[in-house]
Parts: structure tokens; sequence; C-alpha cells
């Protein structure tokens, strides 16, 4: 019984920590605040400026790559990766609705989910180094405090990172969980792996003499 309920519970627990990671990084990408986070730390000189690279196209020449924290391909892999933890988290429901969840499956689902929440956050962290001399090994939004000016977009990004956070944490603890379970499971279901035998010698060499003798 309490077991269920701390299923449902986990259950419950991990739909609201979706929800709340799409709607944060919704909020990101239509509001473009990975953009405006990228221009404001390059007029205070905390990161690349992105206003510079027009030299760029005035010079004929080709601007650096824009780097991977302040490029929208982030902002839409990190709402993918929320759009698919509650894709993920209905079919899990579906299965366990019709009595179909198995181990292996759970196993799987973790590990996916894992990789994915693990890479979000690598990517969130992410530096500049598209200027020598205004790098960045971190966002600035994430090593500073978030300015009056640009509230809104800092905190939006500094909450969209800890949610990753807290959905990495979870995954993880889910499934080392089941891992351990599997694994105790195995240990304990009779016919599971290699069983001791023991062998009468003296018996087995009374079996040889007979046999022999029948021949």
């Amino acid at each position: 019984m309490g077991t269920k309920i701390a299923g449902k519970l986990l259950f419950i627990g991990e739909f609201c920590l979706s929800l709340t990671a799409v709607g944060l990084f919704w909020s990101t990408s239509s509001g473009h605040f990975r953009e405006k986070l990228w221009e404001y730390g390059g007029v205070k000189g905390w990161n690349s400026n992105p206003n510079h690279r027009v030299y760029s196209y005035a010079n004929y020449e080709e601007p650096p790559e824009i780097p991977l924290i302040w490029s929208p391909s982030l902002t839409d892999a990190t709402l993918a990766v929320a759009l698919l933890s509650i894709i993920f988290l209905v079919a899990r429901i579906t299965v366990e609705y019709f009595g179909q969840m198995s181990r292996t499956f759970s196993l799987i689902y973790g590990t996916f989910l894992i990789f994915f929440w693990f890479h979000s956050i690598e990517s969130q962290a992410s530096g500049d180094f598209s200027d020598p001399k205004h790098s960045s090994r971190h966002p600035w939004y994430l090593t500073r405090h978030c300015q009056r000016d640009i509230a809104t977009a800092c905190r939006v990004a500094q909450a969209s990172f800890i949610i990753s956070v807290l959905a990495s944490l979870l995954y993880s603890e889910r499934l080392i969980a089941t891992a351990l379970e599997a694994i105790k499971a195995y240990r304990t279901t009779p016919g599971s792996g290699y069983q001791p035998v023991s062998v009468d010698l003296n018996l087995m060499d009374g079996e040889d003499w007979a046999s022999q003798e029948d021949n």
C-alpha cells in the first residue's frame, strides 16, 4: 500500500516538474530571453557582444560561430527535452495502467531521460569563448545576481537551470532504485544464476562399477 502511494506521489511530482520545465523553456523561447541575456552580458563586458558581429558583416568577414549557450538551438533543445519528458511520462502511466510495466522498460526509460537532462545541464552551463577579450566559462546569470533591468529573463534562466538539475536528480534516483530492485529480484529468484550442487564421489564410483559389470 505504501509503495503504491509513493509511486503515485512520484508520478505527480514528475508531472509537475516536467510541466514547470515546459513553461520555463517556452517562456525562454517565446520571449527571446537567451538573446537578451547575451546582449546584456556583452554590453557589461561579461561575454562576447552580439552587436559586434555587425562589423564582421560590414568588413565581409565570417563572424564567429554563435556560442552554444546563446544559440536558439539550445533553447529549442531544452524545450524538446521537457516535452519529451512529458511524453515519456504519459507512456509510462499508460503502460503502468495496463499492468505491462517492467523493470527493463523502466531502466531504458530512465537512462534516456538522464542522458538528455544531463546533456541539457552541461549545455546550459557552457561558456562563451568566441571573444578572447571577454571570454566566460559559464553564463553570467549563473555567477552573478540578476540586474533589475533584465530581471525576468535572468530569473527564468536561473529557474530553468535549477529545474534541469532537479529533473536529473529525480530520474537518477529512480534509475538507481530500479536497478537495485532488479539486482535483488535476480538474486532471490529460484534457479537464477549458478547453484552449488553436492556430489557424492563414492556413489558415482559405485555407479561406474555397476555399469562396467553390465557391459
